[in-house]
């Protein structure tokens, strides 16, 4: 069997969903269910999925649970349909391997239509609450109106019964739940049996006796609250369902939503969007963050210094490649701070006598000849730096013919070294 409790927000399902649980009706795995909270210190008993099926059906109309003065869900799209339906036909697979089992979500008073055609042996469970006392909860727990309360229960109730007609059903009230926990539930058992639901168990007046507190009964509106916010249809509603009168309950859910319930509906809506279009106009947009900073532009990283054995090894490599613009511009000081001045010197002087810069060549073998005394070093230097690049040509010729005139002024300078 396939259990479906309905019932009104703030009505008392979820300790009657609890109550069938502890019979041992499947409702889930560990970790399926809505948290606990301040509103329901004992558990929601409520599948997240099933809520967030529901909540996805609301939306596809614009709708919530609390905003219902438009839906239907015969405007349901079909693309929004044909998801849930996927969606809860797995869901009702896996549960199926348990029967029987018990689903429960608010939720479903007004969107069991949906649901009904995807199961198979359903049996509906009812539970009843005062109204008023439904609308203190949650004037309590959302801010609501207690008319508007009023109407959201009336709305559920009427749907629940409804879409409910024609399956095998019992009821609850949420009065009797707490009063007499233990007789109810022990009712409540009996009357599943009677309807050939299988496989549960009586539980101990110690188990439900620990799980029903009646300090939680917290809101305790009466009759002569109720009369100041309920019109004539409704009250005759409330009163079928406290006596459990299910001819006169069918007939009564089978009129249109009371005019009040209408009009109190609408009218809360519209407060409530044009409340939040207030809230978002006094909102000042937000400034327009002023665009970052442009990157700094990365600086050049300064090159290391050029070591001595680099400058030679470059200049000698330009040398060896014919590239005479970087010997030619060697300055004086690179040349005469360099260990191997005597060398870079030639290089300098090859260049030029390779460019037919006879002044800067003369300069340089000069120069080379005070750096190196030794006649027969500078012989040999000269010559293999030539020989490197130049061969015998007549840049050759130019050299030697420079070199053997240096030769001869710097004989003194030999002599005198």
């Amino acid at each position: 069997m396939q259990l479906i409790v309905l019932g009104m927000h703030r009505s008392g399902t979820s300790a009657v969903t609890r109550m069938i649980n502890m019979m041992g009706a499947y409702l889930g795995a560990e970790g399926s269910f809505q948290r606990a909270s301040e509103s329901n210190p004992k558990g929601h008993w409520e599948r997240v999925d099933v809520m967030q099926f529901n909540d996805a059906l609301f939306r596809s109309v614009s709708a919530s649970w609390w905003q219902l003065s438009r839906f239907c869900p015969a405007n349901i799209p079909a693309e929004a349909r044909a998801e849930f339906e996927r969606q809860a036909r797995n869901l009702i697979l896996n549960l199926d391997a348990h029967r029987p089992w018990v689903l429960k979500d608010p939720r479903l008073c007004v969107l069991f239509p949906c649901w009904r055609p995807l199961l198979e042996v359903p049996v509906i469970l009812h539970v009843f609450r005062h109204p008023i006392q439904v609308a203190q909860s949650l004037q309590q727990r959302e801010g609501f109106p207690l008319a508007f309360g009023i109407a959201l229960w009336e709305r559920h109730l009427r749907d629940a019964l409804n879409s409910s007609r024609g399956l095998p059903r019992l009821a609850v009230r949420h009065e009797d739940m707490l009063a007499n926990p233990v007789a109810t539930t022990t009712a409540l058992f009996e009357g599943l049996s009677a309807l050939e639901v299988q496989g549960l168990r009586r539980p101990t007046a110690r188990e439900i006796s620990a799980f029903i507190d009646p300090r939680l009964h917290r809101q305790r509106g009466d009759d002569a609250l109720a009369s100041e916010h309920m019109d004539a249809k409704q009250w005759a509603l409330y009163q079928a369902a406290r006596a459990l009168d299910w001819p006169t309950l069918e007939a009564l859910a089978a009129q249109p939503l009371s005019e009040s319930a209408q009009r109190t509906q609408q009218g809360y809506e519209a407060s409530r969007a044009q409340q939040k279009q207030s809230q978002q106009a006094a909102v000042p947009p937000a400034a327009t963050p002023a665009p970052p900073p442009a990157p700094a532009a990365p600086a050049k990283p300064t090159p290391p210094a050029e070591t001595p054995a680099q400058l030679l090894a470059r200049r000698q490599g330009a040398w060896l490649q014919g590239q005479w613009q970087p010997l030619i511009a060697l300055t004086p000081e690179q040349i005469r701070t360099h260990p191997q001045r005597t060398r870079l010197a030639f290089y300098a002087a090859g260049a030029q006598a390779a460019v037919q810069a006879r002044q800067p060549l003369n300069a340089w073998l000069e120069q080379a000849a005070a750096w190196e005394p030794d006649r027969a070093c500078r012989q040999r230097t000269l010559m293999g730096c030539l020989g490197q690049r130049l061969g015998r040509s007549p840049a050759t010729d130019r050299v030697a013919s420079a070199w053997a005139a240096t030769l001869q002024r710097g004989n003194a300078l030999s002599a005198s070294s």
